[in-house]
């Protein structure tokens, strides 16, 4: 979402700009000449210095009766290598498997359908952005250890069903996490700069957790986990695959003080087009698959 704003930045004026430039907080950057420069070199670096498999895709998507200006598209593709597609918003089912046709040449087969035809049903301008990654665990669960189990619902009482369950006994860093009411367990990728805290409560249930994790930050958390160090773990943790639709960013960046550019009539883009134009649909998708092997993450809109 932070770069889909970068981009958005390049065709906002006014107050629209404004608000963009103070939520992610590069107020008075944008008159720098290195800017540019900058931001595309850390692209970049990340893409060239990332072990693990990545990938990342994002489009932009405007109708094509609204004429996008050149400059336009040729900044935010050379500063994001974001794509600018101008397609036919009153042909739905074409315009879809278009700019789907674009992600996938990006991204990979990763995931399905990404752009959907009823996204284009009173629509003007349509913000996609795509990221998968895949990291091999340090310390990978053996297959031969992994059993059907019995699964517990969120109370810690009812059976939900039963899943494989991988098992490993090692060195791990582990804490618990009285603020939080938790016990936190660090497991490693072997990227160093990668880990998946699994977070389990020691009391109540994990709704509880959810409204307590506003009282630390993650960087605290790590901290702790620090202190404790490594200690003999015997872990059971289930294979698993979760999709999570984030359908509110919309009121997720209202709430952060971005406003003018869901409205047509406050909205100020000329940079983008010379009509009036407003960011219709901004949506994620993030799918999380755990293995014995290793962990996956997509996410999309």
């Amino acid at each position: 979402t932070w770069l889909q704003l970068i981009s958005l930045a390049e065709g906002a004026r006014l107050k629209s700009l404004k608000e963009i430039w103070k939520v992610t907080g590069l107020t008075g950057y944008r008159r720098k000449t290195c800017y540019r420069r900058t931001l595309r070199n850390i692209l970049n670096n990340m893409d060239e210095n990332l072990t693990f498999d990545s990938e990342r895709s994002s489009v932009i998507i405007v109708d094509k009766f609204y004429r996008v200006k050149k400059a336009f598209k040729r900044e935010v593709e050379a500063l994001s290598r974001t794509r600018v597609l101008s397609l036919n918003f009153n042909r739905p089912e074409e315009s879809a498997k278009a700019a789907n046709k674009v992600l996938e040449e990006q991204i990979g087969k990763h995931f399905e359908e990404l752009v959907l035809p009823e996204d284009f049903t009173d629509s003007r301008l349509l913000m996609t952005d795509a990221a998968y990654f895949k990291s091999a665990w340090r310390h990978p669960f053996n297959y031969a250890h992994t059993k059907l189990a019995e699964f517990y619902s969120n109370n810690g009482i009812e059976v939900a069903g039963k899943v494989n369950m991988m098992h490993q006994i090692g060195y791990f860093n582990y804490a618990e996490i009285p603020l939080i009411n938790a016990r936190v367990l660090e497991l490693p990728c072997t990227d160093e700069r990668i880990s998946m805290l699994i977070y389990l409560p020691l009391k109540d249930n994990i709704l509880d957790l959810f409204y307590l994790m506003q009282e630390t930050t993650l960087s605290g958390i790590l901290n702790q986990l620090k202190i404790e160090g490594e200690i003999p773990v015997n872990i059971s943790l289930p294979r698993f695959e979760i999709v999570s639709e984030m359908s509110n960013i919309r009121e997720l960046l209202y709430d952060m003080g971005i406003t003018k550019i869901f409205y047509p009539n406050s909205v100020q883009l000329r940079g983008i087009s010379d009509y009036s134009l407003d960011v219709s649909l901004m949506t994620q998708v993030v799918a999380i698959e755990v293995t014995e092997k290793d962990v996956s993450a997509s996410s999309g809109p």
